[in-house]
């Protein structure tokens, strides 16, 4: 019970701190999920897009799961030291795993058409992947988009790649982008 309710807690703390008007720095990330991942994000696209409005700063959402090649590249390409910093210091991140299996409370399921077949949307990891293929049209993992704070496509997206300059040429289009964006 304690291990169900206190994420919960420290969740609305982080929430409510993010929402603060005064909030100028990127807000903290919840003490729940993956903690051995040297990539702090959120679990969830809702507290994502409110810590990226309130804050100013891009999103990534990073749609996941718990394959072999999904986690190859979490744990060797995106956890270097060049890459890492540039994620944690400039962008918010949403981790959005298909597989996660944590219920969704019974008033947020619904179910899901889609090339004639019906699925019970009532887990996170369904959620997730309904959203990303909604969204996205793909349903392909380890699979990025970066967005405004307001969720239109700020760049492209990319896939599975082991090129961390690659990956960081991307990032670093973002960032230029969302600068011409902001600037007077």
């Amino acid at each position: 019970m304690i291990r169900r309710v206190l994420p919960a807690l420290i969740l609305g703390l982080v929430v409510q701190a993010c929402q603060s008007p005064s909030s100028a720095q990127l807000c903290s990330y919840p003490e729940e999920g993956d903690h051995s991942h040297p990539i702090p994000a959120y679990n969830n696209l809702e507290d994502a897009h409110t810590c990226a409005q309130d804050n100013q700063k891009p999103l990534i959402l990073w749609f996941s799961s718990w394959v072999s090649c999904t986690r190859n590249m979490d744990e060797k390409i995106l956890s270097g030291d060049l890459l890492r910093n540039r994620l944690n210091q400039n962008f918010v991140i949403a981790r959005l795993r298909v597989d996660d299996r944590t219920p969704l409370p019974e008033n947020e399921w619904f179910t899901w058409e889609i090339n004639d077949r019906s699925f019970e949307v009532n887990t996170l990891g369904r959620k997730n992947s309904h959203y990303q293929i909604e969204r996205f049209q793909t349903n392909s993992q380890p699979y990025f988009a970066i967005l405004t704070p307001d969720g239109k496509n700020l760049l492209g997206k990319f896939e599975y790649n082991t090129d961390s300059m690659y990956i960081d040429s991307v990032l670093t289009s973002a960032l230029k982008k969302w600068e011409e964006i902001n600037s007077p």
